[in-house]
């Protein structure tokens, strides 16, 4: 292996003169020495001195273009966790306020917890806490996460994919709503790499061929941009960007996407010197090129929570091709690379004043005030990530008052932002002056007024299916906690009887010592009482609390428990399963057979019998496990509705989709599932998901799809 050494003082300086920050030379220089002998005789995974990682930390921090005392605390941020020095060493060499944010750093992971997601939970807290206090402990916390994630490969396998998933869990949100872009597309990547090494390699070979397909259009529409600006004398810098690899990967996958149909992996980036020129830049650029709809945003006169201000527009090329644009001035730029850190103004430490979140960050004391009363670790976490990585969606109150919600925002979560009691007390909600329903999501420059009775009985339970704000469903869920405590243990209680039926379990049973402790460990409950009434009022999900009960009672190796019977008998779900009686029976999502299908079954580890399609490409794989096949056939007496789903390709016209759901509803088929999408040769492809009780059923509704106005095709998922 080829251990680098540590840069020596003169070459750590020149480092730092380099990324021109203003410094105190012999103060720097006392703290490097510092680090090095207190880490002397230290090495990292790589082999390398353990002061590589402070210097590369400190540098980190210096190109963000932080302070002195920030600088100085990278060097130093490990000696209290890893060497014999304390506190006051620190402080009595380099003041208090360095020796706080280095014991700011240290405090964040020095207590360990029984349970991985009770540490994750208290290290989110620990976080929220510190950036209320001095932001600057985060940035060196965010600075030395970057630098283990770039040293990642000299850890073990397993090691390497636990550090990606914390990052991504925690790290990267939270450089996200710091709005420190350049160190969250990195984080990002890196984890990608580790986390999925195959499609990151994939990925990185099919953006790369693209770039250089598209790198001659792209730089003719820069060319052209700029010969006009320069025309109008507008000073300008403008430069091609690639999207970050994970960015692509997150689209592709949460919209189902093949890497052929993403085509904004180049980004446009024009940067002005006056605020005003940026209007222009949108004028020029719309005049010469289309447009899309709905794809232009102001963050310019609605900034981001993170201060991020910036126009986005989408245009379309001569040749048909998405090209994103982002028109900023040079200090709007600097806030979009560096976030809080180009932002933030430190006050005079040699006054001792507390550097601390200010007006701007007021979402921190916000976010602590909304988790306070959540116990539930799992929870907790969800509900910080909601905060944290939530895109938002600004609207007005009737006064004109400007309310900045999370993306897909309802007016609950409108209620619930103005104030706990018109929450609690809405009964509807108009929009722009007409009655809508309060599960409406919100669109940009809605004006929403809130109607409210003194005679509501409270909030619904049901709120919580569709609300998106944390505050909203924290506040709910506070309503029903305090309500009725036997309330909620009985409505808990119900609900949980009702779910294990669906595995053969029942609620008498379920809850032996070992399900107890490890509930307790996993979900902080010390007693059936408590548990039961957390899932009445939603504290706590059926999903958090049916597979730990599962793991005990389902035996873990390859012979599902189950109870032989002489003959074959009816499953759940519609299906006879050859010699097994109260077999637990799931029907597989790969190829979602309903019947009249041909079918066969397949033993599961823990999980009963799936039922697949006998024409399954998925089941096909299985071929060598024939020992755990197992024959099924439907139970023609118990007709009960399955999810089919289809794909419909045609040529895009407006009210298509309205003719297809038309044509469903005639058959009287309830769609469970719906999207869509149209691509540049305007073809709409559209994939439904809906309930059918046989394969009759299907074939009408197949049939009577493909007599729909454009609709070329409709074929079976």
């Amino acid at each position: 292996m080829n251990v680098k050494p540590p840069l020596t003082l003169e070459q750590y300086l020149g480092e730092l003169d380099k990324l021109d920050v203003s410094f105190d030379r012999e103060r720097v220089k006392k703290a490097y020495l510092f680090a090095m002998k207190a880490h002397e005789g230290q090495l990292r995974n790589s082999g390398e001195e353990y002061i590589v990682h402070p210097i590369s930390v400190s540098l980190i921090l210096a190109e963000l273009r932080l302070d002195e005392d920030t600088i100085i605390a990278g060097l130093l941020h490990d000696v209290l966790e890893d060497t014999p020095y304390e506190y006051d060493a620190i402080a009595n060499e380099f003041g208090a306020s360095i020796a706080e944010i280095v014991d700011g750093v240290t405090k964040i992971e020095r207590i360990k917890y029984e349970s991985k997601e009770i540490q994750q939970a208290e290290n989110f807290r620990k976080m929220l806490l510190a950036m209320s206090e001095d932001l600057r402990v985060i940035l060196v916390k965010l600075a030395d996460r970057l630098h283990n994630m770039r040293t990642l490969r000299f850890k073990p396998g397993p090691s390497r994919i636990a550090t990606s998933d914390e990052t991504l869990e925690i790290y990267v949100p939270i450089a996200h709503r710091l709005g420190i872009f350049r160190m969250k597309w990195e984080m990002e990547d890196l984890a990608f790499r580790y986390k999925e090494p195959d499609k990151y390699e994939e990925l990185v070979n099919k953006v790369d061929m693209k770039r250089r397909e598209r790198e001659k259009e792209i730089s003719s529409m820069m060319e052209d941009i700029s010969v006009q600006l320069d025309e109008m004398k507008i000073p300008h810098t403008i430069s091609g960007r690639p999207k970050n690899l994970y960015s692509i990967y997150k689209k592709m996958t949460f919209k189902n996407l093949a890497f052929e149909e993403i085509h904004d992996i180049l980004a446009i980036r024009v940067i002005v010197k006056e605020f005003e020129q940026c209007y222009s830049v949108l004028g020029l650029i719309h005049s010469r090129y289309k447009p899309m709809p709905g794809r232009f945003k102001d963050y310019i006169a609605m900034p981001k929570p993170n201060m991020y201000q910036s126009l986005h527009t989408t245009v379309l090329s001569e040749n048909g091709q998405t090209f994103e644009v982002q028109i900023r001035t040079e200090e709007m730029h600097q806030v979009a690379e560096y976030g809080v850190a180009a932002h933030w103004k430190y006050k005079a430490k040699q006054r001792g004043e507390q550097v601390s979140g200010g007006t701007d960050f007021n979402w921190i004391e916000q976010m602590m005030e909304w988790q306070r009363d959540l116990e539930n670790p799992a929870e907790f976490i969800d509900s910080v990530k909601m905060d944290l990585y939530n895109t938002h969606v600004y609207v007005f109150t009737p006064r004109g008052n400007v309310i900045e919600l999370p993306d897909g925002s309802t007016p609950v979560d409108f209620a619930y932002k103005i104030h706990t009691d018109i929450g609690n007390n809405c009964v509807g909600a108009k929009v722009n002056g007409r009655i809508v329903p309060l599960n409406y999501q919100l669109k940009l420059g809605d004006m929403v007024e809130i109607l409210t009775s003194k005679a509501s009985q409270g909030p619904s339970r049901d709120w919580l299916l569709f609300v998106q704000s944390s505050q909203a469903r924290n506040k709910i869920k506070n309503f029903f906690k305090k309500a009725n405590i036997l309330e909620n243990i009985e409505k808990g209680k119900e609900m949980l009887e009702k779910e294990l039926r669906k595995y053969n379990l029942n609620l008498k049973n379920a809850f032996p010592d070992p399900v107890m402790k490890d509930l307790s460990s996993k979900l902080t409950i010390k007693s059936l009482d408590q548990l039961f009434s957390s899932i009445g009022y939603g504290g706590i999900s059926l999903r958090q609390v049916i597979p730990t009960i599962r793991e005990h009672l389902i035996e873990k190796d390859d012979q599902l428990r189950m109870i032989r019977s002489p003959k074959a008998s009816r499953a759940e779900g519609g299906v006879v399963v050859e010699g097994m009686d109260d077999m637990l029976v799931r029907f597989a999502k790969c190829c979602n057979p309903i019947p009249g299908d041909q079918i066969i079954g397949f033993i599961t580890r823990g999980s009963g019998v799936t039922i697949h399609r006998s024409d399954c490409t998925n089941f096909s794989k299985k071929s060598e496990e024939f020992n755990r096949f197992i024959d099924v056939e439907w139970n023609e007496a118990q007709p009960i509705a399955h999810t089919a789903k289809i794909k419909v390709i045609g040529h895009d016209r407006p009210g298509l989709l309205g003719d297809v759901t038309a044509a469903l509803s005639a058959l009287k088929i309830s769609i469970r599932g719906l999207s869509a999408k149209v691509n540049n040769d305007q073809m709409a492809s559209l994939m439904l998901d809906f309930d059918v009780h046989n394969l009759e059923e299907l074939d009408r509704a197949m049939k009577q799809l493909k007599n729909i106005k454009s609709i070329m095709e409709v074929h079976r998922l």
